[in-house]
């Protein structure tokens, strides 16, 4: 059975979940409506924020999702680390853009109105939360990209994945205390398994972003001519495999093997290293290249 309803808009791939249709009536029964409704409402304007300042730094939108608790935007990633932060932090600053308007609107036209006074909060809370450092909220996606300039994509991702885990432990700890308080509330404790289970999705998707990234940057440099590039030094008996994983995003890598005794033995280039991988297996170590490709020029 299809859950959702697909088609394109200007090459954007528009979905949205059928179960969308059947929460709305759902909440007006329940007596949730109004505070559904502002919810709904911030979470679209806060990836719609997303979406604006992608657009405006020309980065391709690649699908919009509409989704019962809001609208879900897949972005394409950004050598450039400087658009990738505005773009993340667009959905935040639509939020606490959204939560003053509501604030100064309500103050000044309709003092004590309990709609103006549930937008501004409900946004401000979204903001809030999504500035926390931790996966795969914003606040956690711009640590990861600020550490990823200092130690390398993949290793950011590591670094604040434990950064995340240990929130979302402090958080469940929170939950459990606010249960003890209010047996009927589980909010906080939902929080939490939402991060533990998001973080898993997130590390196979840092992955993947940077094995992308890797295999489109040859065209990338081949294009502009000129690129930056970063100097890795390993020592021979470290696997092909291992160099990947301190690969940062936006740069080209040239490897430095040294042998035991920290000489230098021979020099890659990235685009080496990626073919070398592709007609071996992965655990095959720089030693085992060298002498693989030294009996190859023999013959």
């Amino acid at each position: 059975m299809k859950t959702e309803l697909a088609f394109k808009f200007r090459q954007v791939d528009i979905k949205i979940n059928i179960f969308t249709f059947a929460i709305i009536p759902a909440m007006y029964l329940t007596g949730y409506f109004e505070t559904f409704i502002a919810a709904f409402i911030s979470i679209m304007l806060h990836e719609l924020g997303h979406i604006a300042l992608a657009c405006l730094l020309k980065v391709k939108v690649h699908a919009v999702r509409i989704i019962p608790v809001g609208l879900n935007a897949v972005i394409d990633e950004m050598p450039d680390t400087g658009k990738q932060l505005m773009v993340y932090l667009g959905g935040p600053f639509t939020n606490i853009l959204l939560s003053v308007a509501a604030y100064l609107f309500g103050l000044c036209f309709l003092p004590g109105s309990k709609v103006a006074n549930l937008i501004a909060s409900t946004n401000i809370y979204l903001a809030v939360f999504n500035l926390m450092p931790v996966l795969p909220l914003d606040g956690g996606r711009i640590l990861k990209t600020a550490m990823a300039d200092k130690v390398g994509f993949l290793p950011a991702g590591r670094y604040a994945k434990k950064i995340s885990l240990i929130f979302a432990a402090f958080i469940f700890l929170l939950g459990i205390a606010q249960l003890y308080i209010n047996s009927y509330n589980f909010s906080i404790f939902f929080i939490s398994i939402y991060i533990i289970i998001s973080l898993r999705w997130d590390e196979t998707e840092a992955a993947l972003m940077n094995v992308k990234s890797i295999i489109y940057r040859r065209s990338r440099l081949v294009r502009k001519g000129v690129y930056q590039a970063r100097d890795l030094v390993v020592l021979k008996n470290v696997m092909l495999s291992e160099i990947i994983k301190n690969m940062d995003f936006d740069r080209f890598h040239i490897i430095h093997v040294l042998d035991d005794d920290l000489k230098l033995v021979k020099t890659f280039t990235e685009q080496e290293i990626i073919d070398a991988l592709f007609e071996n297996t992965t655990d095959i170590t720089f030693d085992e290249l060298i002498k693989k490709s030294e009996s190859n020029k023999q013959g």
